[in-house]
């Protein structure tokens, strides 16, 4: 055990001490997971259709690099090494970094940046230190975790900002084949990637786990979940702009409809999910990872809206109307 597993083993059990605050931080916990999941549609469908279709892309880029990142380090959770600390919430793969704390960075922030409200920022700064601090008392996450995953996050935005601008004037004029080319073309090199990156992590960890959960945390189902979410966030935008075109507007209440009823959808197919059989195929695992991604947002990006706007939730508009 390194020194600074140690020094940080020490604490994180001091700072446990019994787990009289777990009902608190797991709640707190959730700002950097189900509210992050929630936060998305809510922008694309009640704030603002542009900002909320880029946000689906962050979101994915961010979980694949996040995921790539977990198989290729391989780091520990503190209740594997130390009998002391105790799993006070579920936790999968492996440690470093935290994904929490890094979907808190790039959610939160990014919402902060759109809103141009400086109180917002101060609020996604309080948040992502709030998730940082639950992971660790949790038992699930190192300090060094937290600080991956704020490194990480911010890395992520920082690179998503710098090329949103470049890529969205590429695509300003480009027809309907060539965004759908776009679209198929990165995911396919994402495949790529991903591939390589569940290739190279198989092989043996430096630390053991208990009830065999290392073997779990090198499944590489959650690195093609996100490689599906870019894929059904690229290709709903795509067919979204031909057959469900939409700007934000309207009554409130049809938009909190919307979206009440997108993040239902989301719940059934997440229900449904659970009913495939477990498999220890690696091939399966990285093709039901895939298309457990593609299909929860080809739902939230096209075929919600689609259905909202036969509904007249949401207002259709032309096509070349669109930003």
């Amino acid at each position: 055990m390194s020194p600074p597993y140690g020094f940080e083993l020490d604490w994180i059990a001091a700072f446990q001490n019994g787990g009289a605050f777990r009902l608190v931080m797991v709640c707190l916990s959730f700002f950097g997971s189900e509210v992050c999941v929630c936060v998305v549609p809510f922008v694309y469908l009640v704030f603002s259709r542009s900002a909320g279709q880029r946000l689906f892309l962050l979101f994915a880029v961010s979980g694949l690099v996040q995921q790539a990142l977990k198989l290729a380090w391989q780091g520990p959770r503190p209740y594997w090494l130390d009998a002391r600390i105790k799993a006070l919430d579920e936790a999968g793969g492996f440690g470093m970094p935290s994904g929490h704390v890094q979907s808190a960075v790039v959610i939160w922030s990014y919402v902060a940046r759109i809103s141009l409200l400086p109180k917002i920022w101060l609020a996604a700064l309080a948040l992502v230190l709030l998730v940082a601090v639950s992971r660790v008392y949790l038992g699930v996450h190192f300090i060094s975790d937290t600080v991956g995953g704020l490194l990480t996050g911010g890395l992520v935005l920082w690179g998503f900002i710098r090329c949103e601008a470049a890529v969205a004037r590429q695509l300003a004029g480009a027809t309907f084949r060539q965004r759908l080319g776009w679209a198929l073309g990165s995911t396919l090199v994402l495949l790529a990637i991903g591939l390589v990156v569940q290739m190279a992590a198989g092989g043996p960890v430096r630390y053991l786990a208990p009830d065999g959960l290392v073997a779990k945390a090198q499944r590489p189902s959650g690195l093609f979940l996100s490689i599906g979410m870019w894929s059904g966030a690229a290709l709903g935008m795509v067919f979204a702009r031909r057959w469900a075109p939409f700007e934000v507007g309207g009554a409130l209440w049809k938009r909190g409809l919307a979206l009440i009823v997108t993040l239902g959808g989301v719940w059934v197919i997440r229900k449904i999910s659970r009913w495939v059989p477990d498999t220890e195929v690696r091939s399966l695992q990285c093709l039901l990872g895939f298309f457990y991604g593609l299909g929860l947002n080809i739902w939230m990006v096209f075929l919600a809206p689609l259905g909202f706007i036969k509904l007249k939730w949401l207002a259709r508009v032309a096509e070349s109307e669109l930003k």
